[in-house]
């Protein structure tokens, strides 16, 4: 007897099917694993500005003026003595030497605003774009007394 080697069309046809599934899912797996990240690069950021404002009111006593100001534009990416200022703009005791903007796509722009007080105190809006460090997805706020 004859026999032909080779795949029939239903074997084929199976293959293309779970290679497809697989390409999808890693798709998936990757989109997420984007946006993941994203959010952390955000909560580094404002750790980061958060100690650089606490660094700031242990030399000052208290916290820079500002309200609306949208960390990491062009009018605010450094703090020194006397404020917020464009990149390389700062001079003397700089308090954060390159603030960043927040990571597209996604998520919201970082706002400072300036709180007389008494006591003295500041708020930086932002937003995640998931569930991430024990925050859940959403509106949060930076303040003196940590990340909310």
């Amino acid at each position: 007897m004859y026999y032909k080697r080779g795949f029939t069309l239903v074997e084929l046809i199976v293959v293309l099917g779970v290679i497809g599934i697989l390409a999808v899912g890693s798709v998936l797996a990757v989109g997420s694993t984007r946006k993941t990240s994203r959010d952390v690069l955000r909560l580094a950021h404002m750790k980061e500005v958060f100690f650089g404002m606490e660094l700031y009111f242990n030399e000052h006593g208290d916290y820079p003026e500002g309200d609306q100001v949208v960390l990491g534009s062009d009018q605010a990416r450094c703090l020194d003595d006397t404020g917020f200022h464009p990149a390389g703009g700062c001079s003397g005791n700089v308090w954060l030497a390159n603030i960043m903007p927040n990571p597209a796509p996604g998520g919201s722009s970082f706002v400072y605003s300036y709180d007389v007080g008494p006591p003295a105190a500041y708020n930086i809006g932002f937003s995640l774009e998931g569930d991430s460090a024990g925050l859940v997805r959403g509106q949060h706020v930076v303040r003196p007394s940590g990340i909310q």
